[in-house]
Formats: structure tokens, sequence, C-alpha cells
């Protein structure tokens, strides 16, 4: 269900906010402008910092 449908069915505001969140997660993750931690861990764990 898309959220426009989600809008158009009465769903209270803050659902849609959570369902926007999400969307915006997936969407940041998907462009590259936020990793998911997993990525994160992996790339860090190969490096020393701070040493």
């Amino acid at each position: 269900m898309a959220l426009a449908d989600d809008a158009g069915a009465g769903l209270p505001y803050d659902i849609l906010g959570v369902r926007l969140e999400a969307a915006c997660r997936l969407l940041s993750e998907l462009t590259g402008e936020i990793a998911p931690e997993a990525v994160l861990q992996d790339i860090f764990s190969r490096f020393c910092l701070g040493k």
C-alpha cells in the first residue's frame, strides 16, 4: 500500500510519519547517503582508528 493510499484511508498522522521515516531511511540507503550499521562495522573493523 502506498503512502498516498494510507493518507487517503485516513490513517493517523503518527502512523503516516513512521512509514514516511522508514521510506526516507530506505531511500537514503539506496542512494548511499547513509549506510546500514552492518556495512559501517565491516568497513571500520578493517582499520585501526584512534591509535
